[in-house]
């Protein structure tokens, strides 16, 4: 292929086996844009608007402040806390957990008051130490929620 410092009306039949690199954008978008499968990463925010996006974003660089509202989550935290809490815990329980059905909620709960048939006929099926095990077996589709008592 020859080199030429003007383009040439039509497209080459053979594309180049070196191609050319530019730093500048082309001023004709493609016909035919090439799509990443990787995701973009920004540097600096793309909008300015006051609420925040559906879909979140990801950022090489942590927030400048922290957020006004505390992040809340089912499980416990790596570290305690330096304070206490301002409100006692609830008192533990030596009970089994065991799937309550009783409401729509439909959460595994270990308030003392277990079915008989649990109890007597069907323990091993339906009585559990931990909550986690009593939601994966009996709630698995809504596990997150059985886990927060929703």
């Amino acid at each position: 292929p020859s080199l030429s410092s003007k383009p040439s009306s039509e497209p080459t039949l053979l594309p180049s086996a070196s191609p050319s690199v530019s730093q500048e954008p082309t001023s004709n978008p493609s016909a035919s844009p090439t799509v990443s499968s990787m995701p973009s990463i920004s540097t600096s925010p793309t909008s300015t608007t006051p609420w925040p996006s559906s879909i979140p974003s990801i950022s090489a660089e942590p927030t400048p402040a922290p957020s006004s509202e505390p992040s809340k989550s089912s499980m416990p935290s790596a570290s305690p806390s330096a304070e206490p809490s301002a409100q006692p815990s609830a008192q533990p329980t030596d009970g089994f957990y065991y799937p309550d059905w009783t409401n729509e909620d439909q959460v595994c709960t270990n308030d003392g008051n277990d079915p008989e048939y649990m109890l007597e006929i069907q323990r091993v099926n339906y009585l559990y130490r931990s909550k986690e095990d009593c939601c994966r077996n009996h709630f698995w589709w809504r596990i997150t929620q059985c886990m927060a008592n929703e």
